[in-house]
């Protein structure tokens, strides 16, 4: 076999890594987007006492922009990559994020309606207000299994430190954002938006680590 052989296959596959790390900070651009847009789009609501309706439409728009950027991580991503990083475990583990992403979107509106309609306080209240947590839990449980089922040991390396790089960085940005909204230099930020915010920083994390493999 000769050397020229030996590294066609590498170069295929890190040709196909780089894909899915462009798709990956393309997905990120786009839930940070949707996420800045959503706080923005409530706290202007709020402002302006503006309708239920309205609020809802709001959070219809937002749950159509996390399901688009999942659908298009699940399909456009493993398209454009090429065979070579379609493995069984990533099949997967795309599958199973579209379908917590729209258990997400309707939990979030069931939630928003609840918030409406049912006695503040009461224990209903209370479980419909955790109810758009529950797909995110699951959400961080898939990623779990997807590092325990994923039999390519280059992925799943990039992928843990990649997890490990965002985590990191979510860390930092909360430490200085936590301390300019203390001394009323920044406005609150709910803390839900830690997790979509750690998932728009595992692209570039992954964009990173993979250029560190090249």
């Amino acid at each position: 076999m000769s050397p020229a052989t030996n590294i066609e296959p590498v170069e295929a596959k890190g040709g196909a890594g780089r894909a899915i790390a462009v798709r990956m900070g393309i997905a990120a651009v786009g839930v940070g987007i949707a996420v800045a847009a959503f706080l923005a789009t409530l706290s202007w609501m709020r402002a302006h006492h503006a309708s239920f309706g309205l609020i809802l439409v709001a959070t219809a728009v937002y749950g159509v922009a996390v399901v688009g950027v999942a659908w298009g991580a699940s399909v456009l991503g493993p398209r454009d990559a090429g065979a070579a990083c379609r493995t069984a475990a990533h099949q997967r583990y795309l599958r199973r994020t579209m379908i917590v992403s729209l258990a997400y979107v309707l939990s979030l509106v069931v939630a928003i309606a609840g918030y409406r309609y049912l006695p503040h306080g009461s224990p209903l209240m209370w479980a419909v207000a955790i109810l758009p947590a529950v797909p995110i839990v699951i959400w961080i449980g898939f990623m779990a299994l997807y590092l325990r089922e994923e039999t390519d040991e280059f992925e799943r390396a990039v992928q843990t430190e990649s997890a490990l790089w965002a985590m990191g960085g979510l860390m930092a940005i909360a430490s200085v954002w936590g301390f300019l909204e203390m001394f009323d230099l920044a406005p609150h930020v709910p803390a839900w938006s830690a997790f979509p915010l750690w998932a728009a920083l595992i692209g570039p994390a992954q964009a990173f680590v993979r250029r560190r493999y090249r």
